[in-house]
């Protein structure tokens, strides 16, 4: 006699027979709840450069600094600071040339383009390198992720406006038995109301959409076998009785 199966194990083999689906392109915004079919690698680096953690100075030797210029989120400085100079810095800023840390604004002292501080910044503080979050070519998404808000963002961020995913599956739901009512404000003494398909069908939907439903169907061959019938074009098929 055959030993019964562990149910992982059942399932794994089950799952295994099913064929693959095929795949499509959809934008990355359209992409929640879907299944990625690829493999995603990095189109760009994040970050695309030196960037300040922090608002105050970006910084270059000991102070005293001299200030002269600023970086800003959209307009980089242009050139490069030497050794006693500063540049004003906002967080998310590109680094100039130059910058060895960032001295945060609530530890520096300004007066007019003279900035100092009690003690400078170890070198690269503050500091969020390029590359940080991941490199262009580097693995971003592996094909098999269901696509959540974070995973859209890091797409996005890897320089993705659309993702592969699969088709989801047309799923049909079959509730069968004579004792089922379709409509529960008409249940029979001998009946109770097919609540199983519609339990299943609102299970499924967060996951593929709708799925199709089928019945209930009394126990009849011929009214099962054209029941089934109808479900002939989809790649699910889920009984309940």
């Amino acid at each position: 006699m055959n030993q019964w199966r562990d149910l992982d194990e059942a399932q794994q083999e089950l799952l295994a027979l099913a064929p693959s689906m095929d795949s499509e392109t959809v934008s990355v915004e359209n992409a929640l709840g879907r299944v990625l079919s690829t493999d995603l690698k990095a189109r760009r680096t994040q970050p695309p450069a030196d960037l300040s953690a922090m608002d105050g100075y970006a910084i270059a030797g000991d102070c005293p600094w001299s200030l002269v210029g600023e970086s800003r989120c959209g307009g980089p400085f242009v050139g490069s600071i030497k050794a006693g100079e500063a540049i004003r810095i906002s967080t998310g800023a590109h680094m100039p040339a130059g910058g060895e840390s960032v001295l945060i604004q609530e530890k520096a002292t300004r007066e007019g383009d003279r900035i100092n501080a009690d003690e400078a910044p170890a070198e690269g503080k503050h500091i969020r390198k390029r590359g940080f979050d991941f490199s262009e070519g580097e693995p971003l998404l592996a094909a098999g992720t269901p696509i959540g808000p974070a995973h859209i963002a890091v797409a996005m961020s890897g320089g993705y406006a659309k993702l592969p995913v699969t088709k989801p599956p047309k799923v049909a739901i079959l509730d069968s038995g004579d004792e089922l009512a379709a409509d529960p404000e008409d249940c029979r003494g001998d009946q109770i109301p097919a609540s199983n398909g519609a339990m299943i069908a609102a299970m499924v939907a967060p996951l593929v959409g709708s799925a199709q439903r089928i019945g209930p169907v009394g126990d009849d061959m011929e009214a099962l076998a054209l029941a089934l019938a109808k479900a002939e074009d989809c790649d699910i098929l889920i009984t309940t009785g």
